[in-house]
């Protein structure tokens, strides 16, 4: 159990908590014996020892009564203890990837969406603001997961967690879906209409109750929407929204939370039988919103992976021969008429129109192309491409060889809000791209609610854990953070001298391979006898994997340089 800390008479309780860094930067509950042992008894089954996970960034075991300890500190009623501890376990799954999203510059954070009949056993708003301030549920199981990850896991401001910026959302947020407007009267009266809560599009059944958390990097970016009356303007505005995600030309975000609103679901579901079909066409107007950043897609992000391709290193050596050849043959074709740059200019302009057959005019473009930098051949690319993409928007058929989304099942969509006013909003997920070191940063994990107690259960449980509701005492409050060993790293003896072979690793951040570059070269003028080994992670945003640390500690370095960015 934890070690119960005493608080000087002379100190405010509340001060002691904050100087001591136990908080978010706002006033918590005493976690008092009495609080966290009626916590326990009415909130959970479970027992207070179970482990449920190993919290980043110092990964230590978390346990049913740390987080209960954080629920009294958050704010949480018993009622709300069972959501919070599904939350934390959903928090804690390594596909999560919580190191990365705590770590990150960008501010990533938990957001958690609520589903099924504990939604209203634990008094949770999904009506009129949803997202914002005013309910005890919502504010606090959103605010645990922060306590957990700050005083089990270690994160710290300005220590792990670096955020430039960071958001309000780092403080809480939690919402809940609005699921008896999706099941209303008006839909169940035509059996084409399917529009099912989140959870059961994630496979659950709608009977029963899901927390699912996600990675938010920034938002919510609001809609505002007074007259439209078409479902396709609507999705078409939402879409521009959407694109604004980030940065307006970065493409294939890999998810997008949707919050929307019960006036845009009314009209929605008017015309679209689904969210599937909702997501579809967000999808297609977001494949036709960038059609006028193609050719910026295609030269910044495009011609650098195809610098990367295999294929092109291996062909990278012809690259010159293959100018000079063209060179050389565009002269040929050129070489008839070269005399006549001498003649008079009266002479040369008469016979401009022979000069420009078209023999010539390929020898000139020939000669143009193989003279141009490799950067111009690809904005020529990229305008070509754009050119087909604005055109095909313009018909109706927006191509989709861009879109600002990965897929229309990048779209995280819940119905929630105010039944007045028509107001959506998104929030950006965390990760972008089909592959490559920013495409699996996260992905949203889902975590079934536990049953709630009986009255006889929560009478037992109790009396088991010895629960005192008359306790008075509020300067002695149980410790909150982790109380095991923690393990450090020794660093190894340094001696003055450099030993070989050296490792060269690149956490595949922006331009950490250019950093490398240069210091290898500047490795091999001062020390050429010692050779130098490169290793790369395959994502920036997760601890080293075991196995590349294996092939590292093997190939038998003595020293490893570690490319950071930022």
């Amino acid at each position: 159990s934890s070690s119960r800390l005493e608080i000087p008479a002379d100190v405010d309780v509340h001060e002691y908590l904050l100087q001591n860094e136990f908080t978010d930067g706002l006033p918590v509950v005493p976690p008092t014996p009495a609080r966290v042992a009626l916590m326990l008894a009415n909130g959970t089954s479970r027992p207070p020892d179970e482990v449920i996970g190993k919290c980043a960034p110092s990964y230590n075991p978390v346990t049913i009564e740390k987080v209960a300890i954080a629920a009294v500190m958050a704010g949480c009623a018993p009622t709300h203890f069972r959501v919070a501890v599904a939350a934390v376990e959903a928090m804690l799954d390594k596909k999560f990837n919580l190191h990365g999203i705590h770590a990150t510059t960008m501010g990533g954070t938990p957001v958690v969406i609520v589903n099924g009949p504990v939604r209203n056993e634990a008094g949770l708003n999904y009506k009129t603001g949803v997202l914002g301030s005013g309910t005890r549920s919502n504010a606090s199981i959103g605010r645990c997961l922060k306590l957990v990850l700050q005083n089990i896991g270690g994160a710290r401001l300005g220590g792990t967690e670096s955020s430039t910026l960071s958001n309000p959302m780092k403080f809480t947020m939690c919402a809940a879906e609005w699921e008896e407007l999706l099941d209303s009267d008006a839909q169940s009266k035509n059996p084409q209409h399917k529009w099912t809560p989140y959870h059961v599009n994630r496979g659950f059944k709608a009977s029963e109750s899901v927390v699912t958390v996600l990675t938010c990097v920034g938002g919510p970016y609001q809609l505002v929407d007074f007259a439209t009356v078409s479902v396709d303007e609507l999705c078409r505005s939402m879409a521009r929204i959407i694109k604004s995600l980030w940065e307006p030309r970065i493409p294939l975000l890999r998810y997008v939370l949707c919050v929307i609103s019960p006036e845009h679901f009314n009209l929605l579901r008017s015309q679209l039988a689904s969210k599937e079909q909702l997501k579809k066409k967000l999808y297609q107007h977001c494949c036709g919103e960038m059609a006028d950043d193609v050719p910026f897609i295609i030269c910044n992000f495009l011609s650098p992976k195809l610098y990367k391709h295999p294929l092109f290193q291996r062909l990278s050596p012809l690259i010159m021969p293959m100018r000079v050849a063209g060179v050389a043959a565009s002269l040929l074709l050129l070489f008839g008429n070269i005399a006549q740059f001498s003649d008079s200019s009266e002479s040369m302009i008469s016979q401009s129109g022979k000069f420009w057959n078209l023999n010539r005019a390929v020898g000139l473009l020939t000669l143009l192309g193989c003279l141009s930098p490799g950067r111009a051949w690809m904005r020529a690319l990229g305008h070509a491409v754009g050119v087909f993409c604005r055109a095909s928007r313009l018909i109706g058929f927006p191509s989709k060889l861009v879109s600002k989304v990965l897929s229309p099942d990048s779209f995280q969509i819940i119905v929630a809000g105010g039944g007045a006013g028509k107001f959506s909003a998104f929030c950006p997920g965390f990760g972008a791209g089909r592959d490559g070191p920013m495409a699996r940063l996260t992905e949203p994990i889902s975590r079934q609610v536990d049953a709630k107690l009986s009255k006889q259960q929560m009478k037992t449980r109790r009396g088991v854990l010895r629960c005192d509701t008359r306790e008075t005492d509020q300067r002695t409050i149980l410790d909150p953070r982790f109380e095991g060993k923690v393990p450090t790293l020794t660093l190894a003896p340094r001696d003055g001298t450099l030993k070989a072979p050296i490792a060269f690793m690149d956490i595949s951040k922006g331009k950490g391979d250019l950093m490398l570059n240069r210091l290898e070269s500047l490795f091999k003028k001062r020390y050429p006898d010692i050779p130098i080994l490169r290793f790369c992670k395959p994502t920036f945003s997760r601890p080293c994997p075991e196995d590349l640390m294996d092939e590292i500690g093997k190939s038998g370095a003595k020293h490893v340089v570690a490319a950071l960015a930022d």
